[in-house]
């Protein structure tokens, strides 16, 4: 669910988790053209466009069933990769492939004529 920032006027900011209906409901134009909701305690608050959430974690180590081998041929599979210019780990309990990066799991997939329909590899 999309949060919202605001900011009342001692300067505290409020993040409100609301749906985008909630939104529309409680959210009005000031004669500034600025946007202000109503609290529920009664207070306004006006509209920050900030981030919310801080640092957003990254994707890669990104692991794959679909690339992956069976279990006993991670060592064999590993190989193979590093000699044809595409080292890649396993994981060794589930066989999965682990892409260090885009760019890695671009190459690998092509190396193995694969393809990821979630992206533009």
């Amino acid at each position: 669910m999309p949060k919202y920032v605001y900011r009342k006027p001692d300067g505290e900011e409020i993040v409100l988790t609301m749906t985008i209906a909630e939104l529309e409901a409680r959210q009005f134009e000031g004669q500034d053209h600025k946007l202000f909701i109503e609290l529920d305690d009664g207070s306004v608050a006006k509209r920050v466009f900030t981030p919310v959430g801080g640092h957003q974690p990254s994707v890669w180590p990104k692991r794959s069933c679909a690339a992956g081998v069976a279990v006993t041929q991670v060592a064999e599979a590993e190989k193979y990769d590093r000699e044809h210019g595409v080292p890649t780990k396993y994981d060794p309990k589930t066989g999965d492939a682990i892409y260090t990066s885009m760019e890695h799991q671009r190459r690998h997939l092509r190396h193995h004529g694969l393809v990821d329909l979630d992206s533009y590899c």
